[in-house]
């Protein structure tokens, strides 16, 4: 009678430790092993897609920050030589296009500085690809081109032999107006490096300040 009590027990210990449940314990270990690893996989795809947003992130303030800075140092050197003040040397007082001839000099000089507006417009292109930030850029460099031409144009009349017609007058002085700069609505060549700098703000200056998304393209 003892003997079949301490049967009837223990029976159903052996069943809970039978081969059934040992399978199912093997399985439920194995779901939850592939499902910490699932876990696992994704929480490190999520850190790693964090960290190339924000890689890309600083990539892109950076290369606006370039921009900008490039952008308004070229401005200031053309705003610079075209201020209507200037000095002139007593011994070069009688060289009428010395004047003109200096300040082309002087911008040739600064050469550097639009080289370095071109590379960064160039890594604009490639890591920003912003459509109005190309033609803002290129707006700077025509200033640029109109003021040298401008310049130009002044020294060889001041060289020539001829004495200006009504027509070349006219056209002498629209040079004179992109040489000297006035600074203010009247003034063509002001206005389009305004127009510039103040698009380029628009676009880069929350790029800058981290205020658009990182992957924005």
């Amino acid at each position: 009678m003892n003997d079949r009590l301490v049967s009837d027990l223990t029976a159903p210990l052996t069943w809970w430790t039978g081969p059934f449940v040992t399978d199912w314990i093997v399985a439920v270990s194995a779901f939850v092993s592939a499902g910490a690893v699932v876990w696992a996989l994704v929480y490190a795809y999520k850190e790693i897609s964090a960290w190339r947003d924000e890689a890309r992130g600083r990539r892109r303030a950076q290369v606006a920050e370039d921009v900008l800075a490039a952008a308004h140092n070229a401005t200031d050197a053309i705003r610079s030589l075209r201020s209507p003040m200037d000095s002139v040397p007593v011994e070069k007082i009688k060289d009428r296009p010395y004047i003109f001839t200096r300040r082309h000099e002087r911008m040739l000089e600064r050469d550097e500085i639009f080289v370095a507006l071109r590379h960064a417009q160039i890594r604009a292109k490639a890591v920003l690809r912003y459509d109005g930030v190309d033609p803002a850029i290129e707006k700077i460099f025509r200033v640029r081109m109109d003021f040298m031409f401008a310049l130009q144009d002044m020294v060889d009349f001041m060289t020539g032999e001829e004495d200006p017609d009504a027509d070349d007058r006219e056209f002498l002085q629209e040079a004179r107006k992109k040489i000297f700069g006035r600074f203010n609505e009247n003034d063509e060549l002001h206005v389009t490096l305004t127009d510039a700098l103040d698009k380029l703000d628009e676009i880069l200056g929350p790029v800058v300040r981290f205020e658009v998304s990182n992957a924005k393209v």
